[in-house]
């Protein structure tokens, strides 16, 4: 869809995270759609390029070494025409 607008890290979809979609989804949507996890790819979003994004392409997926996760964000994402807005709205320390 052109040039990366980000570079995120997908991860598997055990039970338990495709669980955790679903009830987010109900609770936090405005309108959930009858089923919820039908576009869901759970990923862990590495960074965002700011606008305008640089004419890059990230077309071959990653091999990262382990790294350690001290906490976790709860993030909140509004799509206005201008892009979107991002507002931190929980961490959680592991």
């Amino acid at each position: 869809r052109g040039p990366a607008r980000l570079v995120a890290a997908e991860t598997d979809a055990p039970p338990a995270v495709l669980e955790l979609h679903r009830r987010l989804a109900q609770r936090l949507a405005h309108s959930p759609r009858e089923r919820a996890g039908d576009r869901f790819l759970p990923h862990l979003t590495l960074l965002r390029f700011r606008p305008p994004a640089p004419r890059v392409r990230v077309d071959h997926p990653l091999d990262p070494n382990p790294f350690l996760v001290d906490s976790i964000a709860l993030v909140a994402s509004v799509l206005r025409p201008s892009g979107a807005e991002h507002r931190e709205v929980a961490r959680f320390t592991l």
